[in-house]
């Protein structure tokens, strides 16, 4: 064995031994998809390992990870989770995911089930993107959207595969609207809310842009140009929750989303869209933005939509995500307004 692979073996012996009693607690709480091992916060910058359900992701960022070195990843995993896993890699170059199959002879399935905290969600052993369709680091949000969305109505924007949306639901949401500009995702949101047996009646999939959404709900109206865009017509409407999780950037038909350099052109409509007593759980993704930097901006921005902020709840991703000055990248704020 190479230095490398013993380097390797270290260092996941290590991410495994700190995540023990965690990895205990959630399967314990019917849950199988955790992070393994978090890339430089775990000593190994570049390599992430993901458990979701039966399958283990691997995806390389950096430098070539050798045969010998995906062969400890397979003793260890086993070891220490004590079952015959499939395993996946992805390899990462200029933007792009190249998806190789190491699990040996065996063919992959194309969707495998994972599940958190007891629902199930299909995930995608062909999906090129970060995740195969469900961001275990936002499972903190999850967890907080399960405890506070009884009898309450959510807009979901950027809703992606809508687990936000059904973890809302099987809380007893009086209604969930799931707002995203791709068909696929919400139809994935949609075979999700059949496998857990949710009312179809409760939750709403809208295939539009979220800034076209946000304007006719929030009462501020499509204006200009963009008016000549075909878009789904809305009525003016309030919620009782609000979830915004925006990408970092896209420009679209109806304006940018840029949540660097303008966060509050996408906050302010997702803000207005609101009930007095509300709570509006907004996210940022961008490693350059502290959290109080942040804060204060979205202070400031509701302030100059007349509204105020009254509380500010920070949500932590949890332990299988490290952060290496405990700032994680991932920003959570659950605020009540």
């Amino acid at each position: 064995m190479t230095d490398m692979s013993n380097q390797l073996k270290d260092i996941l012996a290590a991410a495994i031994s700190k995540r023990a009693d965690f990895a205990k607690k959630i399967l314990s709480e019917n849950t199988d998809c955790w992070r393994i091992l978090n890339g430089e916060a775990d000593g190994k910058p570049g390599l992430t390992i993901d458990r979701y359900g039966d399958l283990i992701l691997i995806q390389n960022f950096y430098d070539p990870i050798q045969q010998e070195e995906i062969d400890v990843i397979k003793e260890q995993v086993n070891q220490a989770y004590g079952a015959d896993f499939l395993y996946q890699l992805k390899i990462r170059e200029k933007q792009k995911a190249q998806i190789v199959n190491i699990h040996g002879n065996r063919e992959l399935p194309r969707n495998i089930i994972c599940r958190e905290r007891g629902l199930k969600f299909q995930i995608s052993t062909r999906h090129k993107g970060l995740d195969p369709h469900l961001f275990l680091d936002m499972r903190v949000a999850r967890d907080y959207m399960g405890k506070i969305a009884a009898g309450r109505s959510l807009l979901n924007l950027f809703a992606y595969t809508c687990s936000m949306g059904i973890k809302a639901a099987a809380a007893d949401a009086a209604e969930v609207w799931n707002i995203d500009f791709s068909r696929s995702a919400l139809n994935l949101g949609i075979k999700n809310r059949d496998l857990n047996g949710l009312q179809p009646k409760k939750m709403e999939f809208f295939k539009e842009d979220v800034i076209a959404a946000t304007r006719q709900f929030s009462g501020l109206g499509i204006k200009g140009k963009a008016r000549r865009n075909p878009f789904l017509r809305f009525k003016p409407r309030k919620f009782d929750l609000v979830f915004l999780d925006p990408p970092t950037f896209a420009r679209g038909k109806f304006g940018t989303v840029d949540i660097l350099h303008d966060y509050q052109s996408i906050f302010k409509p997702a803000l207005l869209c609101l009930e007095t007593g509300g709570t509006l759980v907004a996210t940022h993704h961008h490693h350059a933005v502290e959290m109080d930097q942040w804060l204060e901006l979205l202070r400031k921005a509701a302030l100059k939509a007349d509204r105020e902020i009254k509380q500010v709840e920070i949500l932590t991703p949890h332990e299988d995500f490290p952060s290496m000055d405990d700032h994680p990248p991932l920003k959570i704020a659950a605020l009540t307004i």
